[in-house]
């Protein structure tokens, strides 16, 4: 098969993006023109591309092209905006035609129509909440003291966040699991993945020792599902004079000092005042 403007040939679906195309066992029919992408390209997605043995014809010289070759020729691509605008460009207007629609090409066509008008692989978020736990192995959860204000170093910290997808016309829980959360003072201090229970995405840490105003930053790039990113403020203060401890090991010397001081003192007033020669 070709890239160029040939008589119909074999395609293969993308087995990497779920999210927008499901799996195939037989490949499709094709004839138009290739892409190629960069590699490690973010928001560009291949949907579609050429079988092991595809090459590429420059219609033009009438020759084929070394690179692109085989499953590196791209005939459909999917791109998601950073506002999570979406468009699909096709190598072929014959590809979801008439006379191919039956079988393999007209599911393909469907399920790449649902995700680009938003049906599909769409994410949204909700019910976000962070505050104090009593120790990381605290398994309750519970809110230490105050709700969503301001933190103290070393504090530990619980964060959680609603995750949902729209799937079969309803929002279902999302299961990815590529979910993260960043503990944000212009450059991150934490990062960690989120465990999921339900559509709950959660989390336990130790706030740094630190203080300032801090951001829970929570983020979601896999390929095909909406992009998310959220933003909430958490101001972390240091310890109070109070808050601190009475006697500090790493200060025994000091202590000891003071004390061998005073001590001096005494025993040389003793000897300077009572003492005759």
């Amino acid at each position: 098969m070709y890239a160029g403007s040939k008589p119909y040939g074999p395609a293969l679906v993308h087995g990497n993006f779920t999210a927008i195309t499901s799996s195939f066992s037989k490949p499709l029919s094709f004839a138009g023109t290739g892409f190629h992408i960069r590699r490690g390209h973010k928001s560009a997605f291949p949907l579609l591309t050429g079988t092991k043995d595809a090459r590429v014809l420059n219609e033009l010289k009438q020759k084929e092209v070394l690179k692109p070759e085989g499953e590196e020729v791209v005939l459909a691509v999917a791109l998601q905006g950073l506002n999570n605008a979406r468009v699909v460009f096709l190598g072929s207007s014959d590809l979801c035609s008439n006379s191919t629609f039956e079988g393999p090409n007209g599911k393909f066509c469907k399920e790449t129509a649902l995700w680009t008008f938003q049906q599909k692989g769409k994410l949204r978020y909700g019910n976000i909440t962070h505050h104090r736990i009593q120790s990381l192995s605290d398994t309750q959860r519970q809110p230490l003291g105050y709700l969503e204000v301001a933190y103290r170093v070393q504090d530990f910290a619980y964060y959680s966040i609603d995750i949902e997808e729209f799937k079969e016309g309803r929002w279902q829980a999302y299961t990815g699991k590529t979910v993260y959360v960043e503990f944000v003072m212009l450059d991150p201090y934490i990062r960690k993945y989120l465990s999921r229970t339900g559509k709950t995405f959660y989390t336990t840490f130790q706030i740094p020792d630190v203080y300032g105003v801090f951001q829970f930053k929570t983020k979601s790039e896999e390929p095909g599902f909406s992009w998310l990113s959220t933003a909430s403020e958490a101001p972390v203060r240091p310890f109070r004079h109070d808050e601190y401890e009475r006697f500090l090991v790493v200060a025994y010397p000091y202590y000891a000092s003071v004390f061998a001081c005073v001590g001096s003192f005494l025993v040389f007033s003793f000897y300077f005042l009572y003492h005759k020669e």
